[in-house]
């Protein structure tokens, strides 16, 4: 906690295929209680940032530099994504 923002820095284990159940279920239940946490700060009134590694996308087609990108303005909010002239 930062005062006006908070940062959660996160890891959560690959989940695939292979994975158990009960794996697949504590991912998501890790998840869940993640976003109720995030929207509890929000909810105080704090500005909330992400980081981490999520393992959430299985594809490399699925991330796009463009994806991941993302323009924040000087008051903190998201207003575009970025481009790249390869893409």
């Amino acid at each position: 906690d930062h005062g006006s923002f908070v940062v959660f820095n996160v890891y959560a284990k690959h989940i695939d295929r292979q994975s158990l159940p009960s794996e697949v279920s504590k991912k998501l239940a890790f998840l869940q209680a993640l976003g109720k946490r995030m929207d509890a700060c929000v909810a105080l009134g704090k500005r909330v940032v992400l980081a981490g590694d999520l393992n959430l996308t299985l594809r490399p087609q699925d991330t796009k530099v463009t994806r991941r990108l993302l323009y924040i303005d000087s008051d903190g909010y998201v207003r575009g994504r970025m481009s790249f002239p390869c893409e």
